[in-house]
């Protein structure tokens, strides 16, 4: 049986809206923490939630009508 150590990536986000216009803005692993090794196990079979691509950053526009 593996053993796999724990693996708690943290994102973060802020949010402002002003009438009917939402702006957001965030990033996903803020501190680029990397998962752990999984041995023998393919790309398809690894755990969707883990994150193989590190860091990233996004903003949203949001306008309600």
């Amino acid at each position: 049986m593996h053993s796999v150590p724990a693996y708690l990536p943290l994102d973060l986000y802020a949010s402002y809206t002003i009438g009917g216009t939402s702006l957001t803005a965030g990033v996903h692993n803020l501190f680029d923490a990397t998962p752990p090794r999984v041995y023998d196990s393919f790309l398809a079979f690894a755990d969707p939630a883990y994150d193989f691509a590190g860091r990233s950053v996004y903003a949203r526009a949001t306008q309600r009508f």
